[in-house]
């Protein structure tokens, strides 16, 4: 099977030669062409030639474009650090979103004036129009919350939402606008699956009931519009017992990439029989073991993981966040060798 085969096979719940993998090589690729971060975050076509080499070199199942969570918020306006050896981030001594009153200068407006967006879109048409054939690539957007807290910063935000919650209601809804746009455009780039950032429905951020408040009616918009675009819904979460219910309930995902245990879930074997016959399990290899670990070490999470989750089919392994940006790549390799030479099934 290609990887296209492989992968489009796994989500629909068919059968597949060995249990796919993504190790999410998104600017760890930088590595292989050398140039900086700042380079990769800005130019697409290194970006575009880094990711290429990366497949080359580690031959993974998915092209994930994630390339960092201020993608968004910079072109609302917020100023953004670009350092050259590691992930981009928001300026927070400069936040656009200062004071209550700053929500209400958010505007909506078109991805296609909006620098860091085109340069996404740029990157999934180029991967598409190379590799299409034989791999997937797949969309990635942060959530309504996500980007309204990197315009203000999180711990400011959640305050907000208690004591001047119509303000953050206006924001998420300009948000979410221009973000259905955005996912718009990347399914007609040929994204077959578009990745929704879901990480505030988790105990990490906030409690189930305010992220159904403030985040499950946004978000479930960008991914009806997905679906209409004829692509699927994906969902990462990288936050502490992820709330999984509701995410399926207000986002009905094909899959779910996660780093923890839903909330309801005590082990791997109640995760398989709660959700494993309602998403596609993906995951969830330990970062910690993929930036610090030997491959011998990456490979015994690896098979730890497939023994647990991937014997009934419908399970791709993948760490539960991207690659450690500095990480070394002999770890994604691991994680192949344990897909082609133990997973099959």
């Amino acid at each position: 099977m290609t990887s296209f085969e492989r992968m489009l096979a796994a989500v629909l719940g068919q059968e597949v030669d060995r249990i796919p993998v993504t190790p999410i090589i998104c600017s760890a690729s930088r590595q292989i062409t050398g140039i900086s971060y700042a380079q990769w975050a800005t130019d697409p076509d290194l970006a575009t030639q880094s990711l290429l080499q990366a497949r080359e070199l580690i031959d993974f199942d998915a092209f994930i474009t994630l390339f960092d969570l201020s993608v968004e918020a910079a072109d609302f306006g917020q100023k953004i650090i670009y350092p050259p050896d590691n992930t981009t981030y928001p300026d927070y001594s400069d936040h656009f979103i200062k004071g209550i009153e700053d929500y209400h200068k958010l505007e909506s407006f078109s991805w296609k004036r909006a620098q860091r967006m085109k340069n996404i879109i740029k990157i999934i048409e180029n991967l598409v129009v190379l590799k299409g054939n034989e791999i997937p690539t797949v969309g990635f957007l942060w959530g309504p919350l996500g980007v309204v807290g990197m315009l203000r910063r999180p711990n400011n935000l959640l305050t907000d939402m208690v004591r001047h919650p119509q303000d953050v209601h206006r924001a998420l809804k300009i948000v979410t606008e221009v973000l259905c746009e955005y996912a718009f455009a990347q399914c007609r780039a040929g994204a077959i699956l578009v990745c929704l950032d879901t990480l505030y429905a988790s105990q990490s951020m906030i409690s189930k009931k305010m992220w159904e408040e403030f985040e499950g009616p946004y978000i479930a918009k960008v991914a009806e519009t997905i679906r209409k675009q004829g692509s699927m819904v994906l969902l990462h979460n990288c936050g502490d017992r992820p709330y999984f219910d509701v995410q399926i309930k207000w986002l009905k995902p094909i899959a779910i990439n996660f780093a923890d245990l839903p909330d309801d879930c005590a082990d791997d074997r109640e995760l398989m029989q709660k959700y494993g016959k309602k998403v596609v399990l993906i995951g969830y290899v330990d970062t910690s073991i993929l930036y610090l670990g030997s491959p011998e070490d990456v490979k015994a999470e690896c098979k730890s993981k497939i023994e647990s989750l991937g014997k009934g089919g419908r399970f791709v392994l993948a760490p539960g966040c991207e690659f450690p940006p500095n990480g070394p790549l002999g770890n994604a390799q691991a994680m192949m060798d344990v897909a082609k030479n133990y997973a099959k099934r």
